[in-house]
């Protein structure tokens, strides 16, 4: 017996894992359904309960484990026969748990970025309301005031033109244009205010 362990020592042979043999895991690399089934059932459970182990989160567990053997299908054909696949899922079990953590980690910046796009797309809005809003007040003082302050602060804020030019266009004063624009202004501020 003792030569026995010796042989399959030397020959590479997983002693622990009587149930999983070599036949079992060349027909998995070849694309046996029988031979993937017979893994799944012989490691379901211990891969799940190192995985639950490792994420502390038993729905997560049962996540990655399922990812653990699609893995194992998809790449059935690096699996070496002469090796322990037992090392190979667990080696796949913790890649992917790293890979569920770095995903994690990623979505918890992006929920951050979009929280905080968020707050300042709200605080936009709100400022836009309020700049609206406060248009709509500016439009009422205008449209209450004398025919002529109206087109000497329109000229001013509206078209851009300076006091000379505001004079020049109407036939007034440089005086009286500074005088409308002085109490068009006042009335402004004390609507908004």
């Amino acid at each position: 017996m003792l030569n026995v362990l010796k042989m399959e020592k030397v020959s590479g042979q997983d002693t622990s894992d009587p149930g999983i043999t070599p036949v079992i895991l060349n027909a998995l690399k070849a694309g046996s359904h029988d031979a993937y089934k017979e893994v799944y059932l012989h490691y379901a459970d211990p891969v799940f309960h190192f995985l639950k182990l490792l994420m502390r989160s038993e729905e997560d567990a049962k996540e990655i484990t399922q990812e653990v053997f699609i893995q194992l299908w998809e790449k059935r054909g690096r699996v070496d026969p002469a090796k322990s696949i037992k090392g190979y899922l667990y080696t796949i079990a913790r890649n992917a748990a790293m890979n569920f953590f770095e995903r994690k980690k990623v979505y918890s910046k992006y929920a951050t970025f979009v929280h905080c796009l968020q707050e300042e797309s709200s605080a936009s809005s709100e400022d836009i309301i309020m700049a609206q809003e406060m248009a709509t007040l500016i439009d009422a003082a205008i449209s209450r005031m004398p025919t002529q302050r109206q087109k000497v602060f329109l000229l001013s804020r509206e078209e851009g033109l300076s006091m000379d030019e505001i004079a020049q266009q109407l036939n007034i004063s440089k005086n009286t244009v500074e005088s409308h624009l002085s109490t068009a202004k006042k009335e402004i501020r004390e609507i908004l205010a």
